[in-house]
């Protein structure tokens, strides 16, 4: 029997109650569920913010040799510590971590100085050393004690005194580590950086500024391309061995080649040990080409 789904349906008021219950507990089940979901997100964002990062995906990057007290080597040493810092973050959570790694990298003398700051800083019973406020307070002191006090004009003797002896990239290295300290402008910058090169070097450059007149090495920012250039082609051209004009000396077809000294035809050891072949008069002209035999001669 076919049922009219436009026809009014007969339904108690039991049944209509049943239904509008069922129906207003799973409008409460999906409010609970999408409760619970927004909680869980929240957690999940928070526990993202905390968590450390992956040992993956930071860089390895090697420790700082240990620091004697050279005060030449302690922007390096300070540096490389930053640069520690700075690319494993995870490593070092708080300013005391970093402090405390860089005083483990410290040799004698400079040991000497951390350690009564160490043991006043792990005394609970006293407050932390003013130079453990931060790493940047920390390095200040220490700088203070093994830094140049006149670091500007040390770096100035230092540049000028500076010469190219070994190769361009140790001089070039050099010489950029000292101007970071000099309030000099490019120019002079650029006139120190060429009185300091090989003879060489400068022969090239003033080879180069003949061709092209406009350009001027001395007052043009540092074309350290140039110098690196010119260096390792020099070195590979001394590398390159020399080719004795003998070894052009070539034997003509069907002819012997003379590879004796060059002795006098009349002089006992200038005779071929051969019977059959006689050693070919030296010519007037001592040039590497007579030394072929001739038709004539053989």
């Amino acid at each position: 029997m076919d049922i009219d789904s436009e026809a009014p349906a007969a339904i108690s008021n039991a049944l209509l109650k049943n239904v509008l219950d069922r129906l207003a507990y799973l409008e409460a089940l999906a409010e609970a569920q999408m409760a619970e979901i927004q909680t869980l997100n929240q957690t999940i964002a928070i526990a993202s913010l905390h968590a450390p990062p992956a040992k993956d995906s930071e860089p390895q990057i090697a420790d700082p040799e240990p620091f004697s007290g050279n005060r030449l080597h302690l922007s390096n040493f300070l540096a490389k510590c930053r640069l520690k810092f700075a690319g494993q973050p995870s490593k070092f959570k708080n300013e005391l971590s970093k402090i405390y790694y860089a005083g483990s990298r410290l040799g004698e003398p400079a040991f000497s100085w951390f350690q009564p700051l160490l043991t006043t800083a792990e005394d609970k019973e006293k407050p932390n050393p003013p130079e453990f406020a931060s790493f940047e307070t920390f390095a200040k002191a220490f700088t203070a004690v093994y830094g140049d006090p006149n670091l500007a004009a040390s770096s100035v003797r230092a540049i000028k005194a500076l010469k190219h002896t070994g190769s361009a990239a140790h001089y070039i290295a050099e010489f950029q580590r000292l101007r970071q300290y000099i309030p000099w402008n490019e120019p002079a910058f650029a006139d120190q950086f060429y009185d300091g090169l090989k003879g060489t070097i400068k022969d090239s450059i003033a080879q180069l500024a003949a061709r092209t007149p406009s350009w001027n090495f001395k007052t043009s920012p540092l074309d350290l391309t140039l110098v690196y250039t010119n260096d390792s082609w020099r070195k590979s051209k001394k590398s390159r061995p020399r080719r004795n004009p003998r070894d052009l000396v070539t034997s003509l077809p069907n002819q012997p080649q003379w590879r004796g000294p060059r002795l006098s035809p009349q002089h006992p050891r200038a005779l071929s040990p051969h019977p059959h072949v006689s050693p070919p008069s030296l010519p007037t002209e001592q040039s590497p080409w007579n030394l072929i035999p001739t038709e004539g001669g053989a």
